[in-house]
């Protein structure tokens, strides 16, 4: 397992792109007894080499190991 100092920083990327969930359309949302699912797509512009992205304005009630990111288009 990799240490914490094996993982590149914020400031070794060469594009760094700031959202909050203002910049999101909700596509989707499925309600549970415990929680729900909320579906967002952000539409964003990468630089090239490695993209450090920030969401923000999410709920403080969201679960750590919740938060699952795909890409689609060109890359």
């Amino acid at each position: 397992m990799a240490s914490n100092d094996d993982q590149p920083t914020p400031e070794s990327f060469a594009h760094t792109i700031d959202l909050t969930t203002a910049d999101s359309k909700i596509t989707a949302v499925s309600v549970y007894t415990n929680r729900a699912e909320v579906t967002r797509c952000f539409r964003i512009q990468l630089g090239p080499g490695q993209n450090h992205v920030k969401v923000r304005r999410l709920p403080n009630a969201l679960q750590d190991d919740s938060v699952r990111f795909d890409l689609n288009g060109d890359t």
